[in-house]
């Protein structure tokens, strides 16, 4: 799902991340509306149309997709396929992609019982919770994909963009959730960021900090 914003949005509006540079925070223009659609992928309630970068042919990518793929990957926890909404999004926009995640989730969790009852290797499946920096949003996003049967959580979207936002946001949602259940935090693993989101409930997380800076000679 993450690449529906790096491809789309973020590929359009030059933003590498999830996280506004400080050119854009300097004004927090929201400048992305309801209805809008980024220039080189386009985004419908059944999923989102890409291009190959080899041809250029047309590739869709739906939630039903989305688990099939996870699944032949092999992987031990897999997520929802969800519309990660870019940092520039009015509330208008988020509300109406959190609608369309909040849908693709409960495809995503049929799908993967259908496929489990068909001999398919038992795997973890999360749900990610989006929401933008929305308070009412990131509540609902919360109290919906915690009374469906997700075996854990993933919290994606824009919420890291200061140290304080990360934690006053998770601090909006995070008693909502299940505590028997893991939570896992998507693209967080700057230094500064991990002591706030562990002390909030974030049981893992993952990010690309480590192989940026060492492939980088960072550190």
């Amino acid at each position: 799902g993450y690449q529906v914003f790096s491809l789309g949005f973020g590929a359009d509006f030059g933003l590498p991340a999830k996280i506004l540079s400080e050119k854009f925070q300097a004004g927090k223009v929201r400048k992305i509306i309801e209805g809008q659609q980024p220039t080189k992928i386009k985004i419908n309630n059944d999923g989102v149309i890409f291009h190959s970068p080899i041809n250029g042919d047309e590739l869709f990518l739906g939630p039903k997709e989305s688990i099939k793929i996870q699944e032949k990957l092999g992987a031990d926890i897999i997520f929802n396929f969800d519309e990660c909404p870019p940092p520039l999004a009015n509330y208008e926009y988020v509300k109406k992609s959190l609608q369309r995640t909040h849908n693709w989730a409960k495809i995503c969790l049929k799908e993967k019982s259908i496929r489990l009852g068909s001999g398919q290797a038992k795997q973890a499946i999360f749900g990610i919770i989006q929401g933008s920096e929305f308070k009412d949003l990131r509540q609902e996003s919360a109290e919906f994909l915690n009374s469906l049967e997700f075996d854990g959580f993933g919290i994606g979207g824009d919420l890291w963009r200061d140290k304080q936002g990360t934690k006053k946001i998770l601090n909006w949602f995070m008693p909502i959730l299940n505590e028997r259940k893991p939570r896992h935090m998507l693209g967080v693993g700057y230094l500064k960021n991990i002591e706030d989101i562990i002390k909030a409930g974030i049981d893992t997380f993952d990010c690309t900090v480590p192989t940026h800076y060492a492939r980088r000679g960072i550190v």
